[in-house]
């Protein structure tokens, strides 16, 4: 415990404006200057077919199916202090699924599966640039940042009643430290590499079973190391 609150109270050191000079870049060095503000845009879409049975790796067999994934994220951040900003944070993730035949190996053997889950986030952020070796192209930067989430998940088989399966709302709020890089490739436009270093979240779920049964579940959790799987990289475009 001792080690964790000197970490949080270097990296609150950090953020000032009087942090030490280790040589890798002047706290006080203007990197992006008070009043400008920037925005990104960023979005994906994948789509995986598999048909007539296909056999894939070795492990997956009688595949016939459609898995497909869309993500949207949109931030805009004004800075009320040279390399200091406040942001807002909004995201949207839709993935689909639906496997008329897929076979795990001998352990999952599933017919007539569909799955939808479709989720919404929001965040408010502070972020803090440390330009290196003085440079008005290179910094590093650490965000924190709060977010709530809502969303849905439902999975059902088609029978002779219909669709009958689950219904699941899911909520959920975070706490979380990002650590990142960002480089200008022209003069107003940047590419961002960022890393969650730290976070603590709460999430629950009410699930509802064939229309009759209702339960819910409910998770914590707290995180000091990096999650690898949540690395992105962005652009930002200031102005």
């Amino acid at each position: 415990m001792k080690r964790f609150i000197i970490t949080i109270l270097a990296l609150a050191t950090s953020l000032g404006a009087d942090a030490i000079n280790r040589g890798l870049g002047d706290p006080k060095a203007v990197y992006i200057e008070k009043g400008a503000f920037s925005a990104s845009v960023n979005g994906s879409y994948h789509q995986w077919k598999a048909s007539d049975g296909i056999s894939l790796l070795g492990i997956l067999s009688n595949t016939d199916g459609t898995i497909s994934r869309a993500y949207a994220a949109a931030d805009a951040d004004w800075f009320i202090k040279d390399n200091l900003s406040i942001g807002v944070r909004f995201g949207y993730v839709n993935t689909a699924a639906d496997a008329n035949s897929l076979k795990i190996t001998e352990l999952v053997d599933m017919n007539n599966k569909h799955i939808r889950q479709e989720s919404y986030e929001a965040s408010l952020c502070v972020r803090r640039y440390m330009p290196l070796c003085n440079s008005k192209i290179f910094a590093v930067f650490l965000e924190g940042l709060i977010t709530g989430a809502r969303g849905y998940n439902k999975s059902y088989e088609d029978t002779a009643r219909g669709k009958e399966g689950e219904y699941t709302d899911i909520y959920s709020a975070d706490l979380g430290l990002i650590i990142g890089a960002s480089a200008f490739v022209t003069d107003r436009l940047a590419i961002t590499i960022s890393l969650p270093k730290i976070s603590a979240g709460i999430e629950w779920q009410e699930q509802i079973e064939k229309q009759e049964d209702k339960s819910s579940f409910r998770s914590f959790g707290f995180s000091t190391r990096p999650n690898l799987l949540g690395i992105s990289i962005g652009t930002v475009y200031c102005f």
